[in-house]
């Protein structure tokens, strides 16, 4: 939701953007609870993972559920950020939007967990998923609540970024697959 523009600018929060910030809350609000006693089991689980796969039982089974849970944390808060926003109470709707942006950092703490052996620092400058671009609109979001000037963020990197990243390798595809 580009909610961010009409906060800036001072006015209500339309119609729809209300009722996807009602749809946010519920959806996030119902599935936390479940996604919460996933991972409390998948830990209590993991004492019983042999020792040299402990590391990728985190990466593989735990962080995922982490990744799912920061996720619905981040989500549930910044709808609630809105509806307090739409309801006038500006200082709750920051706090709410602070909590949002807590979770979305803890979201980057779960995935960090994830990183052992040849994958340490994998996650460093995530760019295919898109979650800074989700921390980015929070702090923009945060910084327009506030008043504050809008804050430095990245370029949004969408598909053809992503084809382009990959240009460089192509010449790298026929030693994998060496003719006949």
């Amino acid at each position: 939701m580009q909610t961010a523009p009409s906060i800036v600018s001072g006015k209500p929060l339309s119609s729809n953007a209300r009722g996807r910030a009602a749809e946010v809350v519920k959806f996030a609000g119902h599935n936390r609870a479940y996604v919460a006693e996933l991972l409390r089991k998948a830990e209590s689980l993991a004492a019983r993972v042999p020792a040299d796969r402990r590391m990728f039982y985190q990466a593989h089974v735990v962080t995922p559920i982490r990744i799912h849970l920061h996720s619905l944390e981040m989500l549930e808060s910044y709808g609630k950020s809105l509806v307090a926003y739409s309801a006038g109470d500006k200082p709750q709707c920051i706090t709410l939007a602070e909590k949002s942006l807590r979770a979305a950092d803890d979201l980057f703490a779960a995935l960090h967990q994830a990183e052992y052996g040849k994958w340490s620092r994998w996650f460093i400058g995530e760019r295919f998923v898109g979650l800074e671009a989700s921390r980015d609109r929070l702090r923009m979001l945060l910084a327009a609540l506030r008043g504050q000037p809008p804050p430095p963020t990245r370029r949004r990197l969408d598909y053809e970024d992503l084809y382009e990243y990959q240009e460089p390798f192509l010449k790298n595809f026929p030693l994998l697959h060496p003719k006949k």
